[in-house]
């Protein structure tokens, strides 16, 4: 249509026409600072990629401001202070931004101060762009930045201030920064909070020379918490202005602070202790003794231990607790044998819960040692039955008689123990095996009977999903069928619960599952589990912190682990606040693609309300954020390059990091598959490292392991030697990726028996579990996607 004045005069045309114009223009303006990344690959580039990675993959040119914040925050971690300046600033505005923006303070606050419709990072991006000013000592124009942010009750806006504090103290504004200090410092009642403002406060006392009142701000982290890193400062501190300035100290200033240097450091405190002892209460004279022996054993002054001893001799009642210390002390620091001689002397000499104490160490090292243990066991188990260790001491005995393939004997400790300890933590174990001795005694009944105890006391087990998993080819549908109805007719819990499981491992089929469920209205807790899903869909967060739970699904949404953990660590140890806190990891995990958050989320969450995990009864989509296809891409791929089952890649993932790509273990295992940095070497021999743009230099440092398409490439290529080397079979294969192969093929020549034997006889408690843990997360991935 040829558009003419005379178009234009009419009025309908008209208003159509503007219309147009309008939606047009809010399009292409919308569309030009429109996200370069879908939401999901958003969080998941910040989430699972490195900064070297990220900076790569974004196009900074048609970046959003989310993007630019991924950007900045990559840029900062790898040192580039003005281009982490410059996506800060870019990321403060949704609609708006500014490439050819000078990184001097003051065009840099112009533009941020600027009229534009705020993004909901731009507190954020105020505090980074005044921390970097802050290393470029621009502090006035630090000021600047954070009068910019609004008041709340964050953990970010707590950082700004006492960021706002520290520029304060630069420019000579001493007074100004107590004052700003002291009236957050009311703010803010979870620990580290209040440590981290209390730690400037007593600075600036320092730089107004008011010693005395730095040391009583240090005093008080101390009280809060003596184990931080805040009082290991405190300590310090406390140390080097009492030394300059002669200061002295009550008792009890005394005990405080050589209490928290016991705790950053022994050595240190040794003085203090000593100093106390001889000045002290009698009543305080005690709690230091535990202190005293404790520092000289960990810093090898057993001279010493030993004349503090000496000189209690005479009064038993002291003596003997002091001795216990000695020896529990030696017991922390590995030096085993040297505790049970002294464990040894308490038993023989001393009585009551000394006595018992004593002889409980004594069973347990004898045990751990395999020498000569079951005496003493016996003597621990007739004497104490109803105490918990008797629970752990009557398995070790079912554990010999089983190797011993003594079943009678076996069968009357399992039997004794569970009467006593239903609930026991080797409960699902000693269930398994009495089934399994009364199916090999042909009692069919009563391992049916233990099974169906398993279901329904022991459904978050490995040990009852491979007992379940073992039988149920045994019973024929329809047989099955007509039990649950039976059962549900009856409202026996236990049989129905045992028939719906059954069902389920032979039909596979969550369908017919979910509509079994609906006439088991009778079954304990079954609402619970119904209405987990609801929870976690629509959180309902209870507490006084709902603001700050919902505030940090921003970060989720940009995959900024470090602003939600930040935030978190507002919430306060309190059963309520724990459960909202888990509500909402669980919900913004599964909703953002965070695997780790969302599954152990739902543990925890599980944990705080007494709720098992029992795939039997709950809701489908809660099983599959415990049990995810995480990093898909990579394990559907490599997994039919090398010819391994997904299901066991997935399960050793889950397994070993929680699917964390970022988790390293305490002796340095790393990534989603934790592996060791010289297992991942040798691999790595046989890897086209260009692909990943590594070079062997670049494999010293193992953070590339992070690399979530790294570590399952490489674990996926670990399982393929194993199972060659291992003669392809799992479970030894499993043992031998948590231990080692070459320990694997000893405890081969050792297993005189079976798998279950093989399992249960590993030597090594950790892979034990391990290898029971992995085939329950192939079963449920097995049953849930296949």
């Amino acid at each position: 249509m040829k558009i003419t004045d005379a178009t234009w005069k009419n009025p309908t045309i008209k208003i159509q026409m503007n219309k147009l114009f309008s939606v047009t223009f809010i399009f292409l303006f919308l569309s030009c600072h429109a996200s370069a990344l879908d939401s999901s690959d958003l969080s998941n580039t910040g989430f699972y990629l490195q900064p070297d990675a990220i900076i790569k993959k974004i196009n900074s040119k048609k970046a959003g401001y989310k993007e630019h914040f991924l950007l900045a925050i990559s840029h900062k971690n790898t040192g580039n202070k003005k281009n982490a300046i410059h996506h800060f600033a870019n990321s403060c505005f949704k609609y708006s931004g500014d490439n050819s923006l000078k990184l001097y303070p003051l065009p840099v606050y112009k533009y941020v101060n600027g009229f534009h419709i705020k993004s909901e990072l731009y507190d954020d991006c105020m505090y980074e762009i005044a921390s970097l000013f802050f290393d470029y000592r621009e502090f006035e124009y630090v000021l600047k930045f954070i009068d910019l942010i609004d008041e709340s009750g964050t953990a970010l806006y707590r950082d700004a201030i006492i960021l706002k504090a520290n520029a304060l103290m630069k420019t000579g504004k001493n007074d100004s920064a107590l004052s700003l200090l002291n009236d957050i410092l009311n703010k803010y009642n979870d620990p580290n909070s209040k440590s981290l403002i209390l730690i400037r406060i007593a600075s600036v006392y320092e730089q107004l020379n008011l010693n005395e009142k730095a040391v009583n701000a240090y005093f008080e982290i101390l009280k809060i918490d003596n184990q931080s890193w805040q009082s290991g400062i405190a300590c310090r501190r406390i140390m080097d202005i009492s030394n300059n300035l002669d200061l002295k100290f009550n008792d009890n200033e005394k005990l405080i602070l050589a209490v928290s240097l016991f705790h950053n450091s022994k050595k240190e405190s040794l003085n203090i202790f000593e100093d106390l002892y001889s000045t002290c209460s009698d009543e305080t004279r005690i709690k230091v003794l535990y202190y005293l022996l404790n520092a000289y054993i960990s810093t090898g002054q057993l001279r010493n231990t030993d004349r503090i001893l000496y000189q209690y001799k005479n009064d038993k009642s002291i003596y003997f607790n002091l001795l216990k210390i000695k020896a529990d002390t030696l017991l922390s620091i590995n030096r085993k044998s040297a505790a049970f001689k002294i464990y040894e002397k308490i038993y023989s000499q001393a009585g009551g819960e000394l006595q018992k104490n004593s002889h409980q160490r004594i069973a347990s090292y004898l045990l751990s040692n395999e020498k000569n243990y079951k005496d003493i066991i016996v003597k621990y188990i007739n004497k104490y039955p109803e105490d918990y260790a008797s629970h752990l001491f009557l398995w070790a005995l079912a554990k010999d008689s089983l190797k011993e393939k003594d079943y009678g004997s076996a069968i009357d400790f399992l039997e004794k123990s569970l009467k006593i300890f239903p609930d026991g933590i080797y409960s699902a174990k000693k269930r398994y095996w009495l089934a399994r001795l009364y199916s090999e005694l042909e009692k069919n009944n009563q391992a049916e009977d233990i099974l169906k105890q398993m279901t329904q006391l022991n459904p978050d087990s490995s040990y009852t999903w491979k007992a379940l998993h073992g039988i149920h080819e045994k019973y024929k549908l329809t047989d099955l069928s007509a039990n649950f109805n039976a059962a549900v007719k009856s409202r026996n819990q236990e049989d129905a619960i045992f028939s719906h499981a059954l069902l389920l491992l032979k039909e596979k089929n969550f369908n017919t599952r979910n509509e079994r469920i609906k006439s088991l209205t009778f079954v304990k807790n079954i609402a619970e589990y119904l209405e987990i899903d609801t929870v976690l869909n629509e959180p309902d967060f209870s507490g006084d912190f709902g603001q700050t739970l919902k505030g940090i699904e921003k970060y989720f949404a940009i995959g900024y682990s470090d602003g939600v953990n930040r935030e978190l660590a507002l919430i306060p140890d309190n059963e309520k606040y724990q459960i909202d806190k888990y509500k909402a990891l669980a919900h913004f995990g599964a909703k953002y693609n965070n695997y780790y958050y969302a599954s152990v989320s739902l543990l925890n969450l599980f944990n705080k309300k007494n709720i098992r995990e029992n795939i039997a009864f709950l809701p489908v989509p809660v099983i599959k954020k415990l049990y995810p296809l995480a990093f898909s891409e990579y394990v559907e791929k490599y997994c039919t390059e090398y010819g391994i089952q997904k299901e066991v890649i997935y399960s050793v993932i889950k397994a070993e990091s929680s699917f964390n790509p970022s988790a390293v273990s305490p002796v340095g295992a790393t990534g989603l598959m934790q592996l060791m940095p010289a297992t991942a070497a040798d691999i790595a021999k046989g890897v086209d490292l260009g692909k990943f743009n590594l070079t062997k230099a670049a494999l010293k440092n193992t953070s590339y392991l992070k690399n979530p398409e790294i570590s399952v490439l490489f674990g996926i290529k670990y399982f393929s030697w194993l199972n060659k080397f291992l003669n392809s079979n799992q479970v030894n294969i499993i043992a031998g990726y948590n231990a080692g192969p070459g320990n694997v093929k000893k405890w081969e020549k050792e297993n005189l028996y079976d798998e279950d034997f093989f399992i249960e006889l590993i030597p090594f408690q950790e892979t034990r579990h391990y290898v029971l843990r992995i085939q329950r997360f192939i079963l449920m991935y097995n049953l849930l996607y296949n």
